[in-house]
């Protein structure tokens, strides 16, 4: 009985070339800048619905993010992994 190490059909994945912070920067950043327009807009002298707005744009800018995450596009799919973006 002969043992092999690799069989044929196993592939190793390909490196990883994206630090997994970037992600989160990018987020991070684009929460920022939505931010800034809110302000910039007078966002705070709404009271309860300068609130309600900035919470709808956060939430809008986090579905486009996820949008672009799973669209598969292959730069950044290549750097991060499908199951890592799925996740």
């Amino acid at each position: 009985m002969t043992t092999t190490a690799l069989s044929p059909d196993v592939r190793t994945p390909p490196p990883r070339t994206a630090h997994p912070g970037w992600g989160i920067t990018a987020a991070s950043l684009s929460l920022l800048i939505v931010t800034a327009l809110w302000v910039s807009n007078g966002g705070p002298s709404g009271g309860i619905t300068g609130i309600g707005r900035l919470t709808g744009l956060y939430a809008s800018n986090l579905l486009l993010l996820q949008v672009l995450l799973m669209a598969r596009i292959p730069l950044v799919e290549r750097a991060f992994g499908h199951d890592r973006l799925a996740h």
